[in-house]
């Protein structure tokens, strides 16, 4: 059990830290809205996971029967090529800001929601995450197993989404105008870039 929960807690992290598109937009918008918004974008994320891996079990074969995974491979790449769009144009030409707690964190939380929803990988993430369940030789993993495995793992996953929140935050305080509109170049760079590695797999994948 004890073996169970530490994995569960190491996989939270690796979630979490993992230096993908949630961690530049979470960047992004918490160097312009604050602590709400970069944990907004970071819950949405996570709950995005949570929504896979409960249809997941249910069996998600459909998804390459219909027009296949490439389909939401097109989403998630429209949805980076218009958040670096948006980035670059921060870059160029700051946003006011507006002290809008509500309105800042639904727009984090949808924003970290689409980006984990339509990211193609995340329809088979969790039969690899429940293959990783420590177990011993012999040993079959269960429904308690995996509710435990899923549930330390989620909560390991939120704590380390206020961690990340909170050093933005800290970065948002420190950081001056100048090196902040660069963060939003590189932040724009990057989604854009992914967006195009992202395009060049689908096409190869149907040549």
């Amino acid at each position: 059990m004890l073996n169970i929960i530490l994995g569960a807690m190491a996989l939270g992290v690796i979630f979490s830290l993992y230096p993908g598109a949630q961690i530049i937009q979470t960047l992004r918008l918490g160097l312009q809205q604050g602590f709400i918004s970069a944990l907004c974008v970071q819950i949405g994320w996570l709950l995005g996971l949570v929504i896979w891996a409960v249809i997941n079990p249910a069996g998600t074969d459909w998804v390459f029967e219909q027009p296949d995974v490439k389909l939401l491979s097109l989403s998630w790449i429209l949805c980076l090529t218009w958040l670096g769009v948006g980035s670059l144009r921060d870059a160029w030409r700051p946003p006011v800001t507006h002290n809008q707690v509500g309105r800042n964190a639904r727009s984090g939380l949808i924003v970290g929601v689409v980006l984990s929803l339509s990211h193609p990988m995340h329809i088979v993430e969790w039969d690899t995450v429940v293959s990783l369940i420590p177990k011993g030789a012999g040993y079959t993993t269960s429904l308690s197993d995996k509710l435990i495995f899923f549930g330390v793992g989620v909560l390991s996953a939120v704590i380390c989404c206020f961690a990340i929140a909170g050093l933005v935050h800290l970065l948002q305080k420190k950081i001056s105008s100048r090196w902040e509109r660069i963060s939003y170049g590189i932040c724009g760079v990057t989604l854009i870039s992914l967006a195009g590695v992202t395009l060049m797999d689908v096409v190869s994948v149907m040549r």
